[in-house]
Formats: C-alpha cells, sequence, structure tokens
C-alpha cells in the first residue's frame, strides 16, 4: 500500500463521524455482501491450494514426523524418490495414488494366488486413479484462473472505495462552499460507480463458473477412481 492510501486510512480511523456525507442503506449492504464474497474467495483459493497438493508424495513424507522416523524410515525413503519422480506423459510429480500402484504391484510380484491377482488389479486401478487426478488438477487450476480474475476485480474496487473515502475526507476539510460541494458531487459520481460494481461483482458470471467447474472436476475424478476400482477389484 503507498503512502497516500495508508494516510487516507489512518485519518479514517481517527475519523469519529462523516457529518456531511451518507451511504445509503443500499450501497451499505451491497458493500458488506461485496466484503464477504470477497473474503470467501480468498479462503477457497487456499483451500483449493491445499487441495491441489493434497494426494503429492511429497506432502505425505513433510507430514511424517521424526518421533515416527525409525518406524517409516524405509516408507519414507521410497516417498522421497517417488515424489521426485516425473511421469513420460504428464510430467507431474507422482502423486500417493501412484506410490501405492507401486507398492502393489511389488505386492502382486511377491505374492501367489488370488493375492496377486488382487493386488495385480489393485496397481492396475491405482494407475488409473492416478491419472484421473491430472484431469483434477487441472481442472482445479482452471477454477484458480476464474478466482485471480474475480480477486483482480475485487483489487480495483477496493481502489475506488478507497478514493470515496478520500472524497469524504475532502468534503469534510472543505474550506469552502464551492470546494465542498465540487467535491459531493464527485463523491456522488463515485458512489454510483462503486456500488454498481460491487452488485456485479457478487453476481458475477464467474461465480457460477467456479462452482459448476469444481463441482465438475471432482465429480470427474471420485467418478473415475469409483469405475477404476469397480472394474479391477472383485469382491470375491
Amino acid at each position: 500500500m503507498d503512502y497516500a492510501k495508508l494516510k487516507t486510512r489512518l485519518k479514517d480511523k481517527f475519523t469519529k463521524e462523516y457529518k456531511k456525507t451518507q451511504h445509503t442503506g443500499a450501497y451499505l449492504d451491497a458493500e458488506k455482501e461485496y466484503k464477504k464474497t470477497r473474503e470467501s474467495i480468498k479462503i477457497m483459493e487456499i483451500e483449493l491450494q491445499a487441495l491441489q497438493q493434497a494426494f503429492t508424495t511429497s506432502s505425505i513424507y513433510d507430514n511424517i514426523t521424526s518421533s515416527l522416523a525409525s518406524g517409516l524410515e524405509l516408507v519414507k525413503e521410497s516417498i522421497k524418490k517417488q515424489g521426485r519422480a516425473r511421469t513420460e506423459v504428464s510430467k507431474e510429480e507422482v502423486d500417493v495414488f501412484g506410490l501405492f500402484a507401486g507398492s502393489s504391484l511389488v505386492l502382486a510380484n511377491n505374492t501367489a494366488g488370488e493375492a496377486s491377482r488382487q493386488f495385480e488389479g489393485l496397481s492396475y486401478s491405482l494407475k488409473k486413479v492416478s491419472a484421473s487426478r491430472v484431469q483434477l488438477k487441472e481442472g482445479i487450476n482452471r477454477v484458480m484462473d476464474l478466482l485471480k480474475e474475480l480477486k483482480d476485480m475485487s483489487l480495483e474496487i477496493d481502489d475506488s472505495r478507497l478514493k470515496i473515502l478520500d472524497l469524504r475526507q475532502c468534503v469534510e476539510a472543505a474550506r469552502s462552499a464551492e470546494e465542498e460541494e465540487k467535491y459531493k458531487q464527485e463523491y456522488t459520481e463515485q458512489t454510483s460507480k462503486v456500488y454498481e460494481e460491487m452488485k456485479r461483482f457478487t453476481e458475477s458470471p464467474e461465480l457460477s463458473e467456479i462452482a459448476l467447474g469444481l463441482a465438475g472436476a471432482l465429480r470427474g475424478f471420485f467418478g473415475d477412481a469409483y469405475d477404476a476400482m469397480a472394474e479391477s477389484i472383485s469382491d470375491k
């Protein structure tokens, strides 16, 4: 935040009351809804970033604490090695499903009979789930792009809201009736403009696209995972 913006906010903190300008109830309601939507977008972005990393092998390794190191040394070493790998097709970090697919295949090769067949089927299924996770990540990335668009929009709105705050302070500090009227006119025009921007923000089509995009990405991933397991694993 630059000095001028900081100065405006500080002056607002020490202003007990704006006697010469009043926001309408409609404006205050729109601003309240706008702020809630803006903050929810920020939270969703953080949550989606966590979701993107949720199934990576590096995230599992990071969660293995030092107190468990002796008992899980072999697991840790396996995760460290596979977590740095990249697949030929996607160049993505190997995820937990790919890790489990490898472990299941090792068990299939070192067991016999029904157990071997089941572990081989499990490995095959988990490879499919791993491939589907790449699509999930791509879907989340598209949602993240939409969130960024809305965040950029909110930054512009917040700059305009700050300008309104500055104009209110100018009205209060005006030294003549002409100067006061000039700032009041600017304040009225700017308030009307920002009111419409905040309303458009909370009704933005991007919000619907985010909900539909995230639902579609998750539905595709979990649907593919279910189908992969149902196809390869029997309940004998």
